[in-house]
């Protein structure tokens, strides 16, 4: 099998604790023709310390250094340095199973894919997990990887559709397109790279190790952020963007993720301080999608946004059991 450059781009930023154990993993791929790029983004603790020690010992580790802008730009200051055919993205505090590269690759190349996806783990602060390994490989279509990205409730595909993380992807598939800034970066660009793709493979082996920290965007000291609420948006712009004749058979499935997303996303952020300005921001949009889409939804299911506009409180003893 062809031997193709593929450049790994990981932004870092103040994850010195983790970070030696990111690299390592990185540097021990049983897949070779790395090209490794760290984007540090402005840290201010050690991180820069550790990853010249790597560049040091391994001419495949090559440091870019910037200022803090956030992780999205970090990744495309990143893809702006990348030279391989294809890319994958690690974020820092996360690490890898040693043939996530050649696993993916080989998927990819087999199947003549666009993309390839793995599995992934949640390990959380002091823990330490190894996925498991499956002879597997599904090929799916856009049709199929549109399904994912909007599957909610028992067997939920959408994180695994959305993640960027746990992807190897073309690099024309990638050419002019950028992460946003700020939170949910990944809910953003999936949209772009789903409709420049043919064709996806995916294998249930748990590859990538993603850490859920406490003081992450995304741990528990942000969890109540409106800023969370840009999830939605990107949810709200698959509505638009999804809209043309050859979605139609899909399009019932985009409209019901819209919907599930945004309760979601209004009793995850819901407090006692930010009840009053969550609701004046999630309400208007969701009537009106309500209006516009109800010949979309069953009797039973309309009935259920209905109950959330009334009493978001005893949807959720209802609905979350």
């Amino acid at each position: 099998m062809e031997e193709a450059l593929i450049s790994v781009i990981i932004p870092v930023y103040n994850t010195e604790m983790y970070l030696g154990e990111c690299l390592e993993t990185v540097r021990c791929q049983t897949y070779s023709n790395l090209e490794i790029l760290i984007v540090d983004d402005g840290s201010t603790d050690g991180s820069a310390q550790i990853c010249r020690e790597y560049c040091d010992k391994d001419p495949r580790f090559h440091l870019i250094q910037k200022r803090n802008q956030g992780l999205g730009e970090a990744r495309n200051t990143g893809i702006d340095h990348a030279k391989g055919k294809y890319y994958c993205f690690v974020d820092s505090d996360d690490y890898l199973h040693p043939r996530y590269v050649e696993i993916l690759f080989h998927n990819l190349k087999e199947h003549n894919a666009d993309i390839s996806l793995c599995g992934w783990l949640t390990v959380y602060e002091g823990g330490h997990t190894d996925g498991r390994v499956h002879d597997d490989a599904e090929v799916w279509g856009r049709k199929e990887m549109i399904r994912a990205l909007c599957t909610s409730g028992p067997g939920n595909k959408s994180e695994y559709a959305v993640l960027s993380c746990n992807k190897l992807i073309r690099a024309e598939v990638f050419r002019g397109l950028r992460f946003q800034s700020g939170f949910h970066e990944d809910e953003f660009i999936v949209t772009d790279y789903i409709l420049r793709a043919q064709r996806f493979v995916c294998t249930h082996s748990e590859l990538y190790y993603y850490r859920q920290r406490s003081e992450s965007i995304m741990g528990q000291a942000n969890s109540h952020n409106l800023a969370h609420l840009s999830a939605l948006n990107a949810v709200k712009r698959r509505l638009r963007v999804f809209k043309g004749r050859e979605y139609r058979e899909v399009y019932p499935e985009i409209v019901k993720s819209y919907f599930e997303n945004a309760t979601i996303q209004y009793l995850l952020l819901k407090d006692r301080k930010n009840k009053w300005k969550l609701t004046a921001k999630v309400y208007p949009q969701f009537m009106l999608a309500l209006i516009r889409y109800f010949y979309m939804l069953d009797r039973g299911r309309f009935r259920r946004y209905v109950r959330f506009l009334i009493s978001p409180d005893r949807y959720r003893k209802i609905y979350w059991k």
